[in-house]
């Protein structure tokens, strides 16, 4: 560093003269000045300002594989046969299952220990819960949760729904029967072991008076572009309110390790745009999936409590 040098000696100043020495308070950067304004003035500048983020939603209607409407969404929940059930004389609640009732559950038992179908007093529900809609029953609900992965370790949750147990008008007692005579308990909710464990969601453009709680996905609308399909992972579980148990559920009966559960945790959902709208469908060539079953303007999708090897 090359700089001038200056004595000055004290003998040569009088009391009252003065040395002006000039120093400079501007920064100047030596060899980096293009370096600072690259990485750090424009990424810390970029970073203050708060991102642009389109958080639009749009709501994606269901279809078919062949691009027709559905009117119906299924979901049929079918749990495994518990060891209590299996008892010749069962306390549930209030009541007893006797000698007929078991075998009469032994014939609904598959092969699997699968309960096919699974009925609401399989899962400790007794008629009164349902008949007088109490908070066990009205509070036990299907949750569908919507991931942008199906990696467990490194998927994010995007959105769920929530489906609320409910009665419907194939639950209620025909007032009178086929012969046109009055019936017991005409218009009133069946019995327990009569009410299929299963969530019906109806369009509610072609049946109004229907449920359609979840039978609409509604996403992310920058997320979609046309010929540009978007896929979520959706994992389902039941929420019990009358034994605070939850029952997750996988996309097939068979009876896998570990590993092998993990590959069928998810049912996809793919969702597409065009100039007519947004659509999602249920992919079922994702994992080979064989519980996804098109009947007319219907979808049903038979869901499985967890067993492992």
């Amino acid at each position: 560093m090359s700089i001038n040098k200056y004595k000055i000696r004290l003998v040569d100043f009088e009391s009252d003269d003065n040395v002006k020495i000039p120093l400079s308070l501007d920064f100047n950067s030596v060899d980096q000045a293009e370096v600072v304004n690259r990485d750090f003035i424009a990424v810390e500048t970029e970073k203050s300002i708060n991102p642009i983020v389109d958080y639009e939603k749009v709501r994606f209607t269901p279809k078919l594989s062949d691009g027709t409407i559905i009117k119906d969404l299924t979901f049929n929940l079918n749990f495994l046969s518990k060891s209590t059930s299996l008892s010749r004389k069962t306390f549930l609640g209030t009541r007893f299952l006797f000698l007929r009732d078991f075998r009469s559950l032994t014939r609904r038992i598959s092969s699997r220990g699968y309960l096919s179908p699974t009925y609401y007093s399989d899962l400790g529900f007794i008629d009164d819960d349902i008949k007088f809609q109490k908070n066990k029953f009205k509070n036990s609900f299907l949750r569908l949760s919507f991931y942008d992965s199906d990696i467990p370790t490194s998927q994010n949750l995007v959105s769920m729904v929530t489906i609320f147990s409910r009665i419907t008008v194939n639950d209620i007692v025909d007032l009178v029967d086929n012969s046109g005579n009055p019936q017991t308990g005409g218009g009133l909710p069946k019995n327990a072991d009569k009410i299929v464990v299963k969530y019906i969601l109806n369009n509610p453009i072609t049946k109004p008076e229907g449920f359609a709680e979840g039978f609409y996905v509604y996403h992310f609308k920058s997320d979609v572009a046309i010929g540009q399909p978007h896929a979520l992972y959706m994992r389902a579980e039941f929420n019990n309110a009358a034994t605070g148990e939850i029952t997750k559920f996988i996309t097939t009966s068979e009876l896998l390790n570990i590993n092998s559960v993990i590959k069928k945790l998810h049912t996809k959902y793919l969702l597409t745009r065009d100039s007519t709208g947004f659509y999602y469908t249920l992919d079922p060539t994702y994992n080979s999936a064989v519980n996804i079953q098109e009947s007319g303007s219907g979808v049903r999708l038979n869901l499985y409590e967890i067993q492992v090897q």
